[in-house]
């Protein structure tokens, strides 16, 4: 197959074609985020398309109604890491990309498609790891950066575990963190939409967690802190909004723990601005987080977040001055922490303001998408200047 022809005799254009590759577009943060991403991208007149690997998602429906393309092309196993796929190099070829940009597990075979027909531009970006990786993992991660222009991590520990784990030269790596709607998501009236839909009494202290239901997420740690808030706080109710592979398991645990009562499963909730406004604290007790999406929609949206104090929510919290942070594992810490800020209005109030002052100061989703823009312009002009000195 021949290599794709682009305008690289003149400087490289203002409206790029600029390609995604996920594994699927599920629900989750980080298709969310890549969602956000080719939407902001193409309102600025890029012609973005996504393409999955594995399944297309629940995403993946209102996308078609916008401005992205979405393509399912299957490249299963683990040659495409090693050697091109010929069906996404076909794919890839046709879609005449100016810039490839793969997300976590894909990055090796979308690279690897994407140098076979000479795509100018190739960004791979780590939003976090999955629950219980090995050694395998780092090597395609390495093996991928090889392939990769520039790779991206959204937090700075995310970047030192590349540089230092994964071993790739800290030149390519860079810290570009995620970036969510701040008018979207906002401070407003309680909707009391939770309330009703799910039958709790008016007044009774609202806890929740947006989080796909997965071991890294850690909802069991939760589901502890709980059990020992509602001993002081026995009105305290948690609503769990995500599905995963781990929801029959956990609702096991919730009646072992004798907290049916007490737990709601909302399952996937399409638009998540509302329940964030009904809450009274956000919680978080994932193992491990890269830039956590949904820690940044509670706090623009005005709500008080406890989390534990992994990967780069410590970042997002400000060491603290905009959340309060608990060690991961911590039951009694955390369930001590979502009690101080029931029983403290006022610290709750303080905390809101704050949380929404730092992601609107720091991580706007308009921010996100122009320092990708930035960088894609910023490889493809280097390329070019390269090309031009010859």
């Amino acid at each position: 197959m021949n290599a794709i022809r682009h305008e690289t005799n003149g400087a490289p254009p203002a409206s790029l074609r600029i390609e995604m590759v996920l594994p699927s577009l599920a629900m989750g943060g980080m298709e969310m985020m890549a969602r956000d991403l080719a939407l902001g991208l193409a309102a600025r007149r890029h012609r973005v398309g996504i393409t999955c690997l594995e399944e297309e998602g629940e995403l993946a429906v209102a996308l078609r109604a916008s401005d992205v393309s979405v393509s399912l092309v299957g490249c299963p196993g683990i040659r495409p890491n090693f050697f091109p796929d010929a069906k996404l190099r076909a794919h890839v070829a046709a879609r005449g990309c100016h810039v490839v940009h793969a997300h976590n597990a894909v990055w090796a075979k979308a690279a690897l498609a994407s140098c076979s027909v000479r795509v100018p531009a190739k960004v791979s970006t780590l939003h976090g790891f999955a629950y219980g990786e090995g050694w395998q993992s780092e090597l395609l991660r390495w093996w991928g950066a090889l392939h990769s222009d520039v790779v991206v991590a959204v937090s700075a520990p995310l970047r030192s575990h590349l540089v230092q784990r994964t071993r790739i030269p800290a030149s390519k790596v860079t810290v570009l963190a995620n970036g969510i709607d701040t008018a979207r998501f906002a401070p407003g009236h309680r909707s009391g939409t939770i309330h009703a839909r799910f039958g709790i009494a008016p007044g009774s202290p609202l806890v929740g967690c947006v989080a796909r239901l997965d071991p890294i997420k850690n909802h069991a740690l939760l589901l502890a802190s709980l059990k020992l808030v509602l001993l002081s706080l026995p009105q305290t109710r948690l609503v769990l909004a995500g599905e995963g592979p781990l929801r029959q398991e956990l609702e096991a645990l919730v009646a072992e723990m004798g907290l049916s009562q007490s737990v709601i499963f909302a399952g996937a909730i399409a638009d998540t601005a509302p329940l964030y406004r009904d809450l009274d604290i956000f919680v978080l007790p994932s193992l491990s987080e890269g830039t956590s999406i949904s820690v940044m929609e509670a706090m623009a949206s005005g709500v008080p977040v406890v989390a534990t104090a992994v990967g780069g929510t410590p970042d997002l919290l400000a060491g603290g001055a905009c959340g309060m942070l608990v060690p991961s594992g911590d039951a009694a810490a955390m369930a001590s922490a979502v009690m101080h800020l029931l029983l403290d209005s006022e610290l709750r109030s303080q905390l809101a303001a704050k949380g929404r002052e730092q992601v609107t100061l720091n991580f706007s989703q308009l921010a996100m998408v122009i320092g990708y823009e930035e960088l894609y312009h910023s490889i493809l002009r280097k390329k070019h200047e390269r090309s031009s000195a010859r």
